[in-house]
């Protein structure tokens, strides 16, 4: 018995429309009227190979919903589960994805929390202390795991030591990370110039006038240059021998092409507005080739 052929002859991947708002930022929409929910993206290009001190950028980004000017850390997250809102960040080595997804009736109260946690972040020291004590001992706990040992080690082997994209910095970083640090970081990059919005779902002109506006009010930055990154040093081969293991990991993969590529940016709107699994899949494998 032949086996039918299941790869389809073409697929249709719908177009986004582009907007862009006058503190420049691109507003990117993928309208879809088949359920009545909405998800918005704001990526910043705010990832770890820019930070100055090691786990700014991650916390930076993490610690955004730990509190604002008008609420606290319990008032957001107990507002984001009352409306069955969805609230979700993901940092890589270039950029901080910062994802809602709300049902579209209650759209307007997310988005006024989201408000809260894009421009007014306030950082509380004590959330600092709490999150980074968490985060080494997890960080510790992790790099036991040989699957984060082989990660590790072959990024190293792609770029080298002195590049950002190969450094791991040491889980004792966090006992001296400030939130001035933090502050900073988010005062550098969470700005107009590094940022563009996605939004997927049953967007209406009340939705999409929303959106618009709460991204308008990103402030721009201070103008700097791109920051110079060394060539990379690749290593075609290395073993990291782990005694005590009861598995193997490997890795293979080699460069491909980078940021200033124009697929690079396609590639980032589509895994953003596809989400969950698939689009961090995407992303990762896109990260790990670049």
């Amino acid at each position: 018995m032949t086996q039918p052929r299941i790869t389809p002859s073409q697929v249709e991947v719908a177009e986004a429309r582009r907007t862009t708002l006058p503190n420049g930022i691109g507003l990117y929409t993928l309208a879809s009227d088949d359920f009545e929910v909405l998800r918005i993206s704001f990526v910043f290009r705010a990832g770890s190979a820019l930070q100055r001190a090691p786990f700014s950028a991650s916390a930076a980004a993490n610690l955004l919903s730990e509190g604002s000017r008008d609420m606290t850390a319990h008032q957001i997250a107990e507002q984001l589960d009352y409306y069955g809102s969805w609230y979700d960040v993901n940092v890589d080595r270039d950029y901080a994805y910062i994802n809602f997804a709300t049902l579209s009736k209650f759209f307007d109260p997310t988005l006024a929390v989201a408000e809260q946690i894009l421009l007014c972040p306030a950082f509380p020291e004590e959330e600092l202390r709490t999150y980074a004590a968490k985060r080494r001992q997890r960080l510790a706990v992790e790099r036991a795991k040989i699957d984060v040992k082989a990660r590790e080690a072959f990024a190293r082997a792609l770029f080298g030591e002195r590049h950002p994209y190969g450094v791991s910095s040491h889980e004792e970083a966090y006992d001296s990370l400030t939130r001035d640090d933090v502050a900073g970081f988010y005062r550098r990059f969470y700005t107009a110039e590094n940022c563009f919005v996605v939004c997927s779902g049953r967007i209406g002109d009340h939705e999409l006038k929303a959106v618009a506006e709460l991204a308008g009010r990103i402030p721009r930055g201070a103008a700097e240059a791109p920051p110079a990154f060394p060539a990379p040093e690749t290593t075609h081969a290395a073993f990291v021998e782990y005694p005590g293991a009861v598995q193997s990991s490997l890795r293979i993969g080699r460069l491909l092409f980078p940021r200033t590529h124009p697929d690079f940016l396609g590639m980032q709107v589509v895994a953003t507005a596809l989400g969950g699994y698939f689009g961090s899949r995407l992303m990762q494998n896109l990260r790990e080739e670049h």
